[in-house]
């Protein structure tokens, strides 16, 4: 799994969260600094990290308005999408960020397969 720290409490307030809401993910504010780079791969603006979100999964839906997004997507579409709260924003549907507030980072590297083995370990996630 991409992000092998999800909990069923993250999982179960994502789903509480749907009864006000038609979609919720899970997203944490960028801590980062973050930097435009230029085409020589120099730095050329930091970016105003204000209001800016890291989407994250799990993304919870009501199933009507999955199927109503993905209903008339074509190809194109679907090619350039990233997640599935992107397919809904561009059909203006309200989506909620849910910061998981605990480890919910992608394992893409054997460092962070490290890391989630180091923080699985500790029992402090299951």
């Amino acid at each position: 799994a991409a992000r092998p720290l999800i909990t069923p409490a993250l999982i179960s307030r994502l789903i509480a969260r749907l009864r006000s809401a038609p979609a919720v993910i899970a997203a944490a504010p960028v801590a980062d600094t973050l930097k435009r780079a230029g085409d020589s791969g120099t730095v050329e603006a930091t970016v105003d990290r204000a209001g800016l979100w890291g989407a994250q999964t799990p993304q919870a839906f009501r199933a009507e308005t999955l199927r109503w997004v993905f209903a008339d997507a074509d190809d194109a579409e679907l090619g350039s999408a990233t997640d599935c709260a992107g397919m809904a924003e561009r059909r203006d549907v309200h989506v909620l960020l849910h910061d998981p507030g605990s480890p919910n980072f992608k394992v893409t590297t054997p460092a962070d397969l490290r890391l989630a083995e180091v923080l699985l370990g500790t029992g402090r996630i299951t």
